[in-house]
């Protein structure tokens, strides 16, 4: 009797490569810290994000990621806020689930801003490439 069989060997998953930034807004009273890991060519998560109030004003610090394809124009995502006044700090993690999704994504470029808009003069933004954009 002969015996035929298949065997399926799962391949290990690639390993993400992270980018860390840390974005000072001197003067304007916001600070963002993080890392974002890309995953490939289409997608990243964002690992971890700590967003800082510096300023002894009245107003919120908000972060926001922007999206670039590379060949058509950029998409925002979710503006989140710290509301907690000077001094505070608002963290997210891996459990929120933040992350984005394109195809393919080029770079993205993470914004900390004070107020509620995003507007150059009360904005800091720093840039990350994707490594597996082809």
């Amino acid at each position: 009797m002969a015996v035929c069989g298949l065997v399926f060997v799962a391949q290990p998953a690639a390993a993400a490569t992270p980018n860390w930034f840390d974005i000072k807004q001197d003067g304007y009273g916001a600070q963002l810290a993080g890392r974002i890991d890309w995953i490939d060519a289409n997608r990243f998560n964002v690992h971890w994000v700590r967003l800082y109030d510096k300023a002894r004003d009245n107003e919120p610090v908000f972060w926001v990621l922007e999206i670039n394809p590379g060949w058509t124009s950029s998409w925002y995502g979710t503006k989140r806020f710290n509301h907690g006044g000077y001094n505070t700090n608002r963290y997210w993690g891996p459990g929120d689930g933040i992350h984005a999704i394109d195809n393919p994504i080029n770079h993205v470029r993470i914004w900390v801003c004070v107020g509620n808009t995003l507007t150059f003069g009360n904005c800091r933004s720093d840039t990350k490439n994707n490594p597996y954009y082809p």
